[in-house]
């Protein structure tokens, strides 16, 4: 189970799931890239973000080539946690994800569908438009191929 399960799924999710499931290992930004399917240029975005929260670190800054690994404090540890607590939660259910999803949907469901009214040419002039008007004028009057226009209020 990873963060991304239960946060949802951002560039910055992935790195630090990614670099959370190889604790101790230190990858530099191409490996990241290939490792999370994420662009070089979304790690070079997100890498100065994730190391001014303090999320993740440089671990040789001398060295030409850097290599990044997850920081090991309270903030880093709680993400941990979080992830393993709601994996060990999700565990204890009885019914699948999908499942669930699918009650879920049904519950928030709206019950009645909000009206759009459609005119037509018929009723457009009960919308305050002139027998002059250019939308009248661009509907034609042909009564073999009467036209529809659609105004969604």
């Amino acid at each position: 189970m990873t963060l991304q399960d239960f946060l949802g799924h951002t560039s910055n999710l992935a790195i630090i799931d990614f670099l959370a499931e190889n604790t101790g290992e230190e990858y530099n930004q191409t490996e990241i890239s290939e490792c999370t399917d994420l662009s070089r240029t979304t790690i070079h975005a997100k890498l100065p973000e994730l190391i001014l929260n303090k999320i993740i670190e440089i671990s040789d800054e001398r060295a030409k080539i850097k290599k990044f690994r997850l920081r090991e404090n309270e903030i880093v540890n709680n993400l941990i946690k979080a992830a393993l607590a709601h994996s060990f939660m999700m565990a204890e259910e009885a019914e699948s994800e999908e499942e669930q999803y699918n009650q879920l949907y049904k519950l928030i469901k709206p019950e009645i569908e909000e009206p759009v009214d459609v005119y037509s040419p018929n009723n457009i002039l009960d919308m305050g438009f002139s027998a002059s008007s250019p939308i009248l004028h661009m509907l034609g009057s042909e009564s073999t191929q009467q036209k529809q226009l659609l105004i969604v209020v």
